[in-house]
């Protein structure tokens, strides 16, 4: 599967005919312009840099942002020598570098999720390359340099693991799209050793299917979500424990109005779990939601017309508000920015142009310096992504 086309096939069983109307290019990129787009605007947002791809920087910044002592740190799924994306850095005033340029295998290839940072080091998953070029889980060290921790094999072991890592009481925890005994999807763990085994294999009846989020971690309990399956075909909510037993909170889709296809990590706030759909809801194009950790949901917002829309990721709460983002919508259909507060009202911050500013933002915002950093996954100086800051 070509890896920039594995995010762009998932739409949820229960969606007729649901298709990302905006790919993401496979062609080469634009001509190298300035990295630095600066480009403020009266709504508080500004692209701080434009990636220009090629053989020294990224392309397509899928995956978002970690924060780490005001440094930025995220993955590109293109760009290198080799087109098989990095691992890069950002101050918050743009300025940009690679840490790690991908070779794919047997290196890995299409990072996804931004690493996360443990003892001084980074760990990720990249969703190809490895040994087989299923995907692997790599570690950068202190200095720059990469080791494979693991590479997937496919069939019962899983292949693809988009949702990136999460480390939980010294192992790490992770999810494959595909593969396992259903070949739809696992959750696996793996020492720092790199010792991995799988501990739940997706798609028996009325299971999820395509687990597509990092798992985390609330009072005890691991959860997760997959994309695909259920009760209704709409996706899931689910909780496994470290020793592999999974049991499904709620299923996606079973009423009108309820959200389809849950992509972003929801969150927790108040004891709730808040997160997104891509589609379903009012309109089809997605919805915000809360569910109690007894399985209770409700649709707090339902996007659509020139609204975000599309929500491909989780949410940020700050200061009694929630910020997220939409793959599409906007006054220009290029995506936006969008701000609800606990009450369920919602309003679009910012409208992505598809020029300097971005277009189809792609990874959930974080919070550094008293600002919102995120990534448009295209547009930019040189039409394959930028980073933004948006004044809360």
């Amino acid at each position: 599967m070509h890896k920039r086309s594995v995010a762009l096939i998932l739409c949820g069983a229960a969606v007729a005919g649901c298709s990302r109307a905006t790919s993401i290019p496979s062609g080469p990129p634009g001509p190298s312009t300035a990295a630095v787009a600066s480009r403020p605007s009266h709504d508080g947002f500004t692209a701080i840099y434009s990636f220009r791809g090629g053989s020294g920087d990224g392309a397509y910044p899928n995956g978002g942002l970690t924060e780490v002592l005001g440094v930025l740190f995220g993955t590109t799924a293109g760009g290198g020598p080799t087109g098989a994306g990095t691992i890069y850095e950002s101050s918050t005033s743009g300025a940009e570098s690679p840490v790690h340029i991908f070779t794919g295998d047997p290196d890995g290839d299409d990072p996804w999720p931004p690493p996360i940072k443990r003892d001084g080091a980074a760990y990720g998953t990249t969703a190809g390359g490895g040994a087989a070029n299923l995907g692997a889980v790599y570690e950068i060290g202190r200095h720059g340099s990469e080791r494979i921790l693991y590479s997937f094999q496919g069939g019962a072991d899983g292949e693809t693991p988009i949702p990136g890592l999460m480390k939980y009481r010294g192992i790490f925890y992770g999810a494959t799209l595909y593969g396992g005994t259903y070949s739809d999807g696992t959750v696996f763990a793996v020492t720092p050793s790199g010792k991995e085994h799988v501990l739940h294999s997706f798609g028996a009846s009325g299971d999820g299917q395509n687990p597509y989020t990092t798992l985390f971690a609330h009072l005890g309990v691991l959860y997760g979500t997959a994309v695909n399956g259920g009760a209704y075909g709409g996706g899931t909510i689910f909780t496994i424990t470290a020793s592999g037993t999974e049991t499904t909170l709620y299923s996606f889709g079973g009423v009108y109005g309820d959200g389809v296809s849950p992509r972003g990590v929801p969150i927790a706030v108040g004891g709730e779990l808040y997160g997104t759909t891509e589609f379903g809801g009012a309109y089809g194009q997605g919805t915000i939601y809360k569910i109690t950790t007894g399985g209770q949901e409700q649709v707090l917002h339902s996007f659509g017309g020139s609204d975000a829309e599309d929500p491909t990721d989780g949410l940020y709460y700050y200061k009694r508000a929630f910020y997220g983002t939409g793959y599409q919508g906007g006054s220009d259909a290029q995506g936006a920015v969008f701000k609800m507060d606990l009450s369920g009202k919602e309003r679009v911050l910012h409208s992505f142009s598809g020029g300097s500013d971005g277009a189809h933002p792609w990874g959930t915002l974080v919070l550094a310096n008293g600002a919102l950093y995120g990534t448009a996954s295209l547009g930019g100086s040189s039409g394959i992504g930028t980073i933004f800051r948006v004044t809360p």
